[in-house]
């Protein structure tokens, strides 16, 4: 239900300025922030349901059941949103992803210490190779919780757009201005051309509490046969926000070179994210010992059997 509340938004959102110039015959575009005001509630209510829903026993979850699962994760989603809070992060629905990834995350590694608890009071192990055999012999569930912890990962990167930058400057050789914690020094330009493109090259200089990090090189290039111009992005990464610098022009009266900055933090979780939801699927895949039951002692003998005059 929550995937197709989704989809219905997207699709209105496409399909309503042809409607409307149908309808009234005045053309309606909706732009991003409609697209943001419906969506990004109903990912956050798809974010709580990926922690609640796998904890939740169909039919069979009693009140005093539900409370003492879901207490301490509740505790950590209103810690995270109170600290958040006074550490300066005022932006609603961040604040709201953040809370309830930790919401989720609380969850996710409860089911994971009370099944290797629950395993090493059984079987005498220790508590990491108790907890490294429940994943083995329950791969789609416990491969299924990484999963889950893969898309809050993602979502926190995705929530980092709430607190990207965006800084226009026109500075002159020397010149510096700040963006962030990060101070921009404009080093100069050169020019110079080959058999296919002529390139204006830039160099900027990046220093972090005084100490010069990086020099990263904006660069616009014109392809000649074309007459195509084209822009290279300098990249500046860390695990910690994105910073991107693009080349809009130098004015060759006064040498001042004007650029576009964006500061994209979190970015790299979403990547992070993808790998660990990558890890997740494939431990879900693998055959677990269920899977390997199925088979008789006979089937098993036959396969091998099988396998051999094969090979």
């Amino acid at each position: 239900v929550v995937f197709v509340g989704a989809c219905f938004a997207v699709f209105w959102g496409t399909v309503f300025p042809v409607i409307s110039e149908a309808v009234r015959g005045v053309k309606i575009t909706v732009g991003p922030p409609f697209f943001n005001s419906v969506n990004v509630p109903i990912f956050l209510f798809l974010l709580f349901l990926t922690g609640v829903g796998p904890l939740v026993a169909w039919r069979k979850s009693s009140p005093q059941h539900l409370r003492k699962i879901f207490l301490k994760p509740t505790i950590v989603m209103v810690v995270t949103f109170v600290a958040l809070y006074l550490f300066g992060i005022h932006h609603f629905y961040a604040l709201l992803s953040f809370s309830l990834g930790a919401f989720v995350v609380a969850t996710i590694v409860s089911e994971f210490h009370r099944g290797a608890l629950a395993r090493r009071k059984t079987h005498q192990e220790s508590y990491f190779l108790a907890l490294y055999r429940l994943i083995e012999r329950n791969k789609r569930r416990y491969g299924g919780y990484i999963v889950h912890f893969a898309i809050v990962v993602i979502f926190f990167g995705v929530t980092g757009a709430a607190f990207d930058k965006e800084v226009e400057l026109n500075l002159k050789e020397g010149e510096s201005q700040q963006v962030g914690a990060y101070q921009v020094v404009y080093k100069g330009h050169s020019t110079g051309q080959d058999a296919h493109k002529q390139w204006l090259r830039t160099t900027l200089q990046l220093k972090k509490h005084g100490q010069i990090i990086k020099n990263i090189h904006p660069q616009r290039n014109l392809y000649l046969a074309q007459q195509q111009p084209t822009t290279e992005v300098a990249v500046y990464s860390t695990p910690v926000e994105d910073f991107y610098v693009v080349l809009v022009g130098v004015d060759d009266k006064t040498n001042a070179a004007s650029f576009k900055v964006y500061l994209k933090p979190l970015v790299s979780l979403v990547w992070f994210g993808g790998m660990i939801l990558t890890i997740g699927t494939l431990i879900c895949l693998l055959p677990g010992v269920q899977d390997r039951k199925k088979f008789t002692p006979a089937q098993r003998k036959t396969a091998r059997a099988a396998k051999t005059v094969h090979s």
